[in-house]
């Protein structure tokens, strides 16, 4: 689902040249509005701000990172998600209780049928290091993985002038178990590994817990 149409999912505006955090913490709206995208089959169809902007009353400050994460716990941002995704769509999600291993939670997702969409919150080890993440899947014969939040423009300043994109930020990421894309699109080599099984952001996979919404066209 390459961007033809020059929307970014993931709309808060960033280049390697200007980066900004908020385009780092908003994985969460990221994977509200990859879900409505999936869906809808369009990768217009919804960017992370309107995501963002539907759990805005939830907190005093609209700028403040709950806003771009969607909550103050996972629970939180978990059932913000699933009311966006159902407020777009009509699809109701089914999340699975409580948290589920990588080889449980594939074969969760493999009894819905093809070309359900899912939400998941992952938390393990990457390289060793500690990192959670809201990221997509879609069924297909395989799982694969989806993550929006690389899917990022260049930032254009008031006189004008553009800033070169990330590497891969025409698309989203995508790969065969959980993973951190933008960990993987700001190495050095990130746009030749952004599809790649294995890559700089992947989770180890013995480390992985992971929290699992279904979403399913009817």
């Amino acid at each position: 689902m390459n961007n033809h149409s020059g929307v970014f999912v993931n709309s808060v505006e960033s280049s390697p040249l200007r980066p900004r955090q908020e385009s780092t913490i908003n994985c969460a709206s990221c994977s509200a509005a990859g879900a409505v995208c999936l869906l809808s089959l369009s990768h217009s169809a919804a960017v992370s701000e309107e995501a963002s902007h539907y759990s805005e009353h939830l907190h005093d400050n609209a700028m403040s990172q709950l806003r771009f994460q969607m909550g103050s716990s996972v629970d939180a941002q978990i059932k913000n998600i699933n009311n966006f995704i159902l407020a777009r769509t009509g699809c109701h999600g089914q999340e699975y209780p409580g948290f589920l291993t990588l080889n449980q939670a594939n074969r969760w997702m493999l009894t819905k049928p093809m070309g359900s969409v899912f939400v998941i919150y992952a938390k393990g080890k990457i390289r060793g290091k500690e990192y959670c993440h809201f990221l997509n899947a879609v069924r297909a014969v395989n799982m694969v993985y989806v993550d929006f939040q690389t899917n990022r423009g260049g930032r254009i300043t008031g006189r004008g002038r553009s800033y070169p994109p990330y590497p891969g930020s025409l698309g989203p990421a995508t790969s065969t178990a959980p993973f951190v894309g933008i960990i993987t699109q700001e190495t050095a080599s990130g746009g030749s590994h952004l599809h790649a099984a294995r890559q700089p952001g992947s989770f180890e996979p013995d480390t992985l817990s992971l929290r699992v919404s279904a979403f399913i066209k009817f």
